[in-house]
C-alpha cells in the first residue's frame, strides 16, 4: 500500500465536513425542532441521536456487504457513499417542510438517518483501505478534527440564523448541499484497490466468539467505547434543550454554546 500523501488526506477528510454538518444539526438543532413539533422527550432523544437505532442494523450489514463487492467505477466503499449521501441529503431538505408536523418530520428523519448510516460506515471503512497501518491514526485524527471544526462552523451559522427565534428552511438546504459537495470530493477523488476485496468465508459462532475474545486489549477498548457512547449519546441531544428550557437562554445562545463546547473539545484533543 502506498504511503499517505496530503492530497489523499485532504480528499478523504473532505467527507468529514459533510458529516460534521449532519452531526451538528442532528445533535444540537434537531432536538429543538422536534420539541417545537410536540415530540415527547424519549422520541426526541431517539431521533436526534448521532448513532440512530436503525444504524445498529444498517451499519454492520452494509459494512459486511461492502467488504465483498466491487463496482467498476466506484469500488466497494464509494458506491455506498455515492448512493446514500444524496438520498440522505434529499430527505434532509424534505424534513424542513414538515417542521410543524411531527409524523412527517419523524418519517423524514428516519429516512435521512437510514441513508446516512448506509454511507458513513463504508466511509469509515475506506480509511483502512487507503492508508497504511502506521498512518491510519494520523488520517483518523485529521478527519476527526475536520469534522469537529465543521460542526463548530455550522453551529455558528445556525446561531446567527436563529436570531429570529426559528431555524430557517435554508439551513436544511445548506446541510444537504454541504453533505453532497464534501462527500463528492471523497467519492471522485479517492481511488480504491480491487485487491482488497474480502473472500466470503463462513465461521461458526463458537470460532467467531473465540477469535473476538482472544483480542483482550481490543475488547477492553470496545467496552470502554460502549460505556462512553452509552452515556454521551443519552445526554447530547438534550444539551440545547437544557440551555433553552432550564437556563432560559435563547436558541441563538444555545447553539453558540454548543459550538463553543465542541471547539473546546477539539482544542483539548489536539493539546
Amino acid at each position: 500500500m502506498e504511503s499517505l500523501d496530503k492530497r489523499t488526506t485532504a480528499l478523504y477528510s473532505a467527507g468529514s465536513i459533510g458529516a460534521g454538518a449532519f452531526f451538528a444539526f442532528n445533535n444540537f438543532v434537531l432536538p429543538t425542532i422536534l420539541k417545537g413539533a410536540g415530540a415527547p422527550d424519549l422520541l426526541t432523544g431517539l431521533l436526534s441521536s448521532t448513532r440512530s437505532i436503525e444504524g445498529v442494523v444498517i451499519q454492520p450489514t452494509v459494512g459486511a456487504v461492502s467488504d465483498r463487492i466491487w463496482t467498476p467505477h466506484l469500488g466497494r466503499r464509494r458506491i455506498f457513499i455515492a448512493v446514500g449521501i444524496p438520498l440522505s441529503a434529499f430527505f434532509f431538505v424534505i424534513a424542513g417542510f414538515f417542521t410543524h408536523t411531527l409524523l412527517g418530520l419523524a418519517i423524514a428523519i428516519f429516512l435521512f438517518s437510514i441513508f446516512f448510516n448506509a454511507a458513513v460506515d463504508p466511509y469509515a471503512a475506506l480509511l483502512a483501505d487507503i492508508a497504511p497501518v502506521h498512518e491510519r491514526g494520523l488520517l483518523s485524527g485529521v478527519s476527526t478534527a475536520v469534522q469537529l471544526l465543521a460542526q463548530v462552523a455550522f453551529l455558528v451559522v445556525v446561531s446567527r440564523a436563529a436570531a429570529s427565534g426559528e431555524v430557517p428552511l435554508w439551513t436544511y438546504a445548506l446541510v444537504g448541499a454541504v453533505m453532497v459537495a464534501s462527500f463528492a470530493a471523497t467519492v471522485f477523488g479517492i481511488k480504491e484497490r480491487r485487491g482488497l476485496i474480502a473472500r466470503k468465508e463462513h465461521y461458526s459462532w463458537g470460532r467467531y466468539v473465540r477469535a473476538v475474545v482472544s483480542h483482550g486489549a481490543a475488547m477492553r477498548y470496545l467496552l470502554t467505547l460502549f460505556v462512553y457512547q452509552f452515556g454521551i449519546n443519552a445526554v447530547l441531544p438534550y444539551l440545547t434543550l437544557f440551555i433553552i428550557e432550564d437556563i432560559g437562554e435563547s436558541a441563538e445562545v444555545a447553539f453558540a454554546l454548543a459550538g463553543l463546547t465542541l471547539l473546546v473539545t477539539a482544542i483539548s484533543a489536539v493539546a
